[in-house]
């Protein structure tokens, strides 16, 4: 078979399940292990295909497979032939740009240093940026301002020195400014500065491909998904199992929920300013849990109570939610990641908020 009929077969086949169809799966992921698939689009549904099978594996020996090709999945031929049409895709491999806000561009800074990247072309605010270098140099730097006609951005690699990146050294200094958090964020984001990241696993940058919530337990998909409209009633009378988490779970768990936001150039407060002291992580059965995030006490409002929730189908984050609880009611937004589209009107995806 052609890779693009093969590509079709397993798309056909993803959200089925029963007798046969884990071993009918594997085979078309061997074949399409070392095939060369002719379009970047073909590259990103052979991805989806492996995401939403990792979330829903029929057997240990599909999980298996899926899981080596997806940890090799940067290393695929076809992948590096479309890796530039394949930006913003969240695929390992492949390179991020995004505005970050200041405590998200900090957090990444931190955790990756050296891999943010400065975009400066077509920069907009090197005007703004120039006229605020004396705020960012040290007083000993500030006399040479005056002296040298350089660019912002060769002032700012002057300033940065060889030991660090122009996106590190813009990212520490703004956080040396102002009396209050409130004042750094304004100060660097009304610099509006874009920054690139490549999302390579050696790297340690985060990927869709890679998102995981590890040791969770693996439930195996061996009938056909529930679709079905539940019985509110009863599943609102039918109590989560709390699972216990420690403050180094809650971190790993809130770090995950900021990684699929940036993966999605999106940024949610309570993520961003999630609490690994107040993680709690609840298990609705069938491999869907809830990682129900709170905001670090500086960052709480006066009256509302804000919760937001990873949604984890067997370790994979498939979407997420935001509660907003005021005197007895609650508003409920949710949101469902496009790895679990095949699933959205699943019972295991669309029906279990408690």
């Amino acid at each position: 078979m052609r890779t693009t009929q093969l590509l079709r077969e397993l798309e056909r086949l993803r959200s089925q399940f029963g007798p046969g169809t884990g071993a009918q799966k594997r085979e078309l992921l061997q074949q399409l292990a070392t095939a060369r698939l002719p379009t970047a689009a073909a590259v990103a549904r052979l991805h989806e295909c492996l995401c939403f099978l990792r979330a829903h594996p029929d057997d240990a020996a599909l999980l298996a497979t899926v899981t080596a090709l997806l940890s090799g999945f940067h290393r695929r031929a076809d992948l590096r032939r479309h890796r530039r049409a394949l930006a913003e895709s969240g695929i390992a491999g492949t390179r991020l740009r995004y505005s970050f806000f200041a405590d998200t561009a900090r957090w990444l800074s931190g955790r990756l240093p050296g891999a943010l990247r400065v975009v400066w072309r077509g920069y907009r605010n090197a005007d703004l940026l120039l006229q605020r270098l004396p705020l960012l140099a040290t007083w000993p730097e500030t006399p040479g301002l005056d002296e040298a006609d350089l660019s912002a951005r060769a002032w700012v690699r002057r300033l940065a020195g060889p030991a660090t990146s122009d996106a590190d050294f813009l990212i520490a200094r703004c956080q040396r400014l102002g009396r209050t958090a409130a004042e750094r964020e304004t100060f660097f984001e009304e610099l509006d500065l874009e920054f690139e990241l490549d999302l390579l696993p050696e790297s340690g940058a985060p990927s869709r491909t890679r998102a995981l919530a590890a040791d969770r337990p693996v439930h195996f998909q061996t009938g056909p998904l529930r679709r079905e409209r539940p019985d509110l009633r009863a599943e609102l009378r039918r109590p989560a199992r709390e699972v216990a988490v420690d403050a180094t779970t809650g971190q790993r768990l809130v770090d995950l929920a900021r990684e699929a936001m940036v993966l999605r150039h999106r940024d949610l407060d309570a993520f961003a300013y999630g609490d690994p002291r107040d993680v709690r992580l609840y298990d609705c059965g069938a491999g869907l849990e809830f990682a129900v995030i709170g905001m670090r006490p500086e960052r709480r409002l006066l009256l509302e109570a804000v919760y937001a929730y990873l949604t984890l189908k067997n370790g994979v984050p498939i979407g997420y939610v935001l509660t907003s609880g005021l005197f007895g009611s609650s508003e409920i937004a949710y949101n469902v990641f496009d790895t679990g589209a095949a699933a959205r009107r699943a019972w295991s995806t669309d029906a279990c908020w408690r």
